[in-house]
């Protein structure tokens, strides 16, 4: 599950909801399926990789290393929530699992996830930034690394929460199921601040991922809730 930076913050104005939507996510993630989280960096870590041109390790660690803080201060928001309400939220650093070529996945190991979640752990993470072969350190964003998991330990579904009940489309249709969308008949609509690639490389992981893959509206009650007892009705 991807805990998108877009649900937690406005990546235009930076308005924060982080405490708001960690609360609704812990009132409607169901106890009977597993979960991998992974939280998004939102405005403020987009806003740091611009305005300090943070893209690849030049001579800027002190950057790199506000940049992740912040992404981890604000996701520790989410996984405190959890943790409070008796979830078995487990943070595990990506950038020990993952390596990047140019920006790409092309060496990962997510032994330490797949052994968590059968010791009734819940694995959760951030967007990171892992060491590079070309770039030094890159950009990873939370939409990549849960297209990658969702591959590698053969996932049964990925659920992208953001602010949007789902995709619209050019004959003004929300559809909510994402993974086998024809993206010729969507309508895109440009965000703030984004240095992942915002909903186009969300469906476009998502098709990679080759599971089930889903958007809920974590800004909205009941959205995540409808979602998952759906998906767990048709089990």
């Amino acid at each position: 599950m991807k805990v998108g930076g877009a649900a937690v913050s406005n990546k235009t104005t930076g308005e924060y909801f982080g405490k708001e939507v960690a609360r609704r996510l812990a009132r409607e993630l169901r106890r009977d399926i597993r979960f991998v989280i992974v939280q998004g960096a939102g405005y403020i870590g987009h806003q740091i990789a611009i305005e300090r041109r943070i893209s690849r390790l030049n001579g800027n660690q002190e950057a790199w290393a506000y940049l992740r803080y912040m992404i981890a201060e604000s996701a520790m928001v989410t996984l405190r929530e959890l943790v409070s309400n008796q979830f078995p939220a487990i943070y595990l650093p990506v950038n020990t699992m993952v390596r990047t070529r140019d920006g790409k996945i092309y060496k990962s190991d997510y032994s330490a996830v797949v052994g968590y979640l059968e010791r009734g752990f819940m694995p959760f993470m951030h967007s990171d930034g892992p060491i590079d072969t070309e770039r030094g350190l890159s950009v990873l964003s939370g939409d990549a690394i849960v297209s990658d998991i969702a591959r590698s330990i053969g996932a049964r579904m990925a659920v992208y929460c953001s602010d949007i009940d789902g995709i619209e489309m050019k004959d003004g249709s929300i559809v909510s199921r994402i993974d086998n969308l024809d993206t010729a008949g969507i309508r895109f609509r440009k965000s703030g601040a984004d240095v992942s690639g915002g909903i186009a490389n969300k469906i476009a992981e998502a098709g990679a991922s080759g599971v089930e893959s889903y958007i809920a509206n974590l800004r909205k009650d009941g959205s995540l809730s409808g979602i998952l007892g759906k998906i767990h009705a048709n089990e």
